[in-house]
């Protein structure tokens, strides 16, 4: 497949993305508009990635170029492109999708567990998604579930953190992607947000895990697999 990322700030990239793409054999476009590259057309790719960031959805009037990465988004679910959305990104496709986006009632940062929340049957999601596993988080931000959306996984602090809709959009609030050296970027850049709280973590805690990041990169792939290759067996909306 032809991917493209489109990544949201210098210090938060792709992560364990990159190696799943390259073991697959797919092209890899990572696109920055942040530092004012132009977005491509629709028809250029077949899977679209939305990664993380430190803003918001409603960051429109002072980030101009959120307009037209929300118009691509959808598009590419209009063009039945697959989309996945990771955090920040998460957000953009369930706003496109026609939920709603606002603050978290605590902020999510570190590793904190997620639980399936249905079962899937025979579909290969099942096998992707751990019954319980901590994970990496940041954000401050959540999402209502879209209409017609499946809800996957939740944590303790936030309801909404894994989506599907249909067979081709897939939203992830938590971070499979996370590596150590992004985190540690991370925490160099947005160090205001890592203030006492009951779900905040601190640097040395979210950098005291290393086997967390493999277990994180294995629900990456799993995950990715079952979405790209997988059908549901459950009545979902078409797109």
């Amino acid at each position: 497949m032809n991917i493209l990322i489109i990544q949201h700030a210098e210090f938060e990239t792709a992560g364990a993305i990159l190696p799943w793409a390259a073991e697959r054999n797919h092209a890899v476009q990572v696109v920055h508009p942040y530092a004012g590259e132009s977005l491509p057309e629709v028809h250029s790719f077949d899977m679209l990635i939305l990664l993380g960031g430190p803003m918001s959805v409603h960051d429109e009037a002072s980030l101009p170029w959120l307009v037209d990465e929300k118009r691509l988004t959808k598009d590419a679910l209009e063009s039945k492109r697959l989309v996945v959305g990771i955090c920040f990104g998460s957000q953009i496709l369930a706003e496109a999708l026609g939920g709603k986006v606002f603050s978290n009632e605590d902020k999510e940062i570190g590793w904190h567990p997620i639980y399936r929340t249905m079962s899937f049957g025979s579909h290969r999601l099942l096998d992707a998604v751990p019954e319980l596993q901590s994970v990496f988080h940041w954000h401050g931000e959540t999402f209502s579930l879209p209409g017609g959306a499946l809800l996957v996984a939740s944590s303790n602090c936030c309801t909404n953190q894994l989506f599907t809709y249909g067979t081709r959009a897939l939203g992830i609030q938590f971070h499979p992607e996370m590596t150590a050296e992004v985190v540690k970027a991370m925490c160099e850049n947005c160090a205001e947000d890592l203030l006492e709280a009951p779900y905040v973590q601190s640097e040395e805690q979210m950098l005291s895990y290393p086997d967390r990041f493999v277990r994180n990169h294995k629900v990456l792939y799993d995950l990715f697999d079952g979405f790209v290759t997988g059908q549901p067996t459950t009545d979902q909306p078409a797109l």
